[in-house]
């Protein structure tokens, strides 16, 4: 007999801390307000992708921000530019591609009705396996700086939420959404009127 257990899916990727402590942040806000047939589970995305690729992304985030600033803030500038990140996103896609495959075999196996994902890595393998047709978990990319970039911005029916409600202006989203936005960010919203959203 098929379980009726509906299941949230937290991902974040280890590049610093913060991607991490939103997902905990919103794993505990989901565990406290879920009914009993939900379960809520978080993962770290590049815990499924080669050693080599999980030290490498970490390593080479701490260099930019430890000791090149300046270069880090120049490509996060640069590549917020429409062009330029379609020229770097080819790249980045390919370079996902071959390092997510054990991510994508955790994601099509698990099946999760919704992902709540915390950073741009996990939500565009999410966004690529849906737009591929194999996979139909609803996406929600929360977003964890002050401002929505190009390459964290909506990808295949994916609701981008920010963190904090600074950037929400930013945003231009539908009405509906910021309906949806403005519940989560009550604590003491009832799950009665977030969860039917999510499913």
């Amino acid at each position: 007999m098929e379980s009726d257990m509906k299941n949230i899916l937290v991902v974040y990727a280890t590049a610093g801390i913060g991607h991490k402590k939103a997902s905990l942040a919103i794993k505990k806000a989901l565990d406290d307000m879920s009914p009993e047939d939900v379960e809520v589970s978080l993962i770290d995305a590049l815990d499924y992708t080669n050693a080599f690729f999980k030290w490498s992304y970490l390593k080479s985030y701490l260099l930019m921000v430890n000791r090149l600033p300046l270069l880090w803030g120049l490509s996060y500038y640069i590549t917020d530019n429409f062009y330029v990140n379609l020229l770097v996103s080819i790249f980045r896609r390919i370079n996902n591609w071959m390092n997510s495959r054990p991510l994508e075999r955790y994601l099509l196996q698990r099946r999760p009705d919704v992902i709540v994902s915390t950073h741009f890595f996990a939500s565009e393998v999410v966004s690529n396996l849906k737009a591929r047709g194999l996979l139909r978990s609803h996406l929600v990319t929360v977003v964890t700086d002050y401002k929505l970039q190009i390459i964290s911005s909506p990808l295949h029916n994916s609701l981008p939420l920010p963190f904090s409600p600074h950037p929400l202006p930013v945003l231009n989203l539908p009405n509906s959404l910021v309906a949806v936005y403005t519940s989560l960010l009550q604590s003491s919203a009832p799950s009665a009127t977030i969860l039917p959203w999510l499913f």
